[in-house]
């Protein structure tokens, strides 16, 4: 359901004084214990397919035989040109735009985030057919879906007992919203402000990536849902110019972004040549490389835990243990042991996790994008 601003705000000031919770020495706001990890066999066959990733030789990270490169050579892509990029979609650039946007106000203000922030930023999460209109309904198409689910995108939106049955599946509503609900309300009370600055943050990460990965996938049925999956991506900007999750990629691994770049590419010429079998080796491109770069930014929030202190510290752990079981399901496909020691380390308190432990489990798993 889609409310004009002014009722959103009226409605998160009930919400802000009418939540409750036993955790919380601030204000009254829900308590969001949500069960991040995924359900043991719920994650859907086709992409158990994608983790293979390529291998690395004197430091350099290759390429499998069946990725888009800049140089195509005996392979699907020869035929294709490097130019062939998607189209934009405004509305799904606008969510990009309102992404950052918050994160002006929340996790890249360079000054102190304050109560009115948070409030603000609020207003811009629940703009008309904004971030809050596809949160409320975005399902991840690596998990099996409920047997009754449609393909008009509003099953998980319009079926409540899907979110308890299917919450892997049903991911927007099942456990992003309930994060951000929560993180806005106690943020919005003067309550662990760094801490909720990033809850916001992760979750909201979590939300475009999955949305790039949503769109490519439906994009084989609805051809404009390639440009929304780009748009999700880098807000349909030039490769040199990232904006939105893939400035947050770059920023850590150009080489990661790069390779998800070219996996648009390869989705532009699939849509433009008809490449055979191109929509799902483009996919498990993107799959591989933005996963990879999802890999880097919890790396890079390990080593940052090195140097961090009180309030800050806290808050990264906070990150961490929202991105780190969402991201499980790819690091156990990959290996176990290693998926294992990142759950115990996040699970540990901030100031005893072991960062070198946790930065050398990534590094094993996700060695190339």
């Amino acid at each position: 359901m889609l409310y004009p601003t002014r009722v959103v705000i009226i409605m998160w000031a009930l919400f802000g004084t009418t939540c409750a919770s036993d955790n919380t020495p601030i204000g009254t706001c829900e308590n969001t214990d949500v069960a991040l990890l995924p359900i043991a066999g719920s994650a859907d066959a086709p992409f158990t397919e994608c983790t293979t990733s390529a291998t690395i030789t004197d430091n350099i990270c290759g390429t499998l035989e069946t990725d888009f490169t800049d140089h195509n050579e005996n392979n699907a892509w020869s035929t294709c040109a490097s130019t062939s990029i998607l189209g934009n979609t405004s509305s799904s650039n606008a969510r990009v735009a309102a992404y950052e946007a918050m994160g002006a106000k929340l996790w890249n203000k360079n000054s102190t985030v304050t109560v009115n922030d948070f409030l603000e930023a609020r207003v811009i999460l629940s703009e008309d057919q904004g971030l809050l209109s596809r949160l409320v309904r975005r399902y991840d198409p690596r998990f099996t879906p409920p047997e009754s689910a449609s393909p008009d995108n509003r099953f998980c939106s319009e079926n409540a007992n899907a979110l308890t049955s299917h919450p892997d599946y049903c991911v927007g509503p099942a456990k992003l919203l309930p994060i951000i609900n929560s993180a806005m309300c106690q943020g919005s009370l003067g309550y662990e402000i760094e801490i909720n600055t990033e809850r916001v943050h992760a979750a909201l990460q979590w939300f475009l990536a999955v949305s790039t990965i949503k769109e490519s996938t439906s994009c084989i049925t609805t051809a404009a849902d390639c440009d929304s999956s780009f748009a999700y991506y880098t807000a349909g900007t030039a490769r040199e110019l990232p904006a939105g999750l893939a400035h947050e990629i770059n920023a850590i691994s150009p080489q990661a972004h790069h390779r998800v770049y070219d996996a648009y590419l390869a989705l532009g010429c699939w849509r433009k040549e008809a490449i055979e079998n191109g929509q799902p080796l483009a996919t498990c491109q993107l799959d591989n490389a933005l996963v990879y770069g999802v890999s880097q930014l919890v790396k890079d929030r390990f080593t940052k835990m090195k140097t961090a202190t009180n309030d800050i510290l806290a808050a990264h752990h906070a990150w961490l243990n929202i991105i780190v079981p969402l991201l499980d399901r790819e690091t156990r496909e990959r290996n176990a042991t290693h998926a294992n020691t990142l759950l115990t380390e996040i699970a540990k308190p901030s100031a005893d996790v072991n960062e070198d432990a946790a930065i050398a489990a990534i590094d094993a798993v996700y060695v190339c994008p």
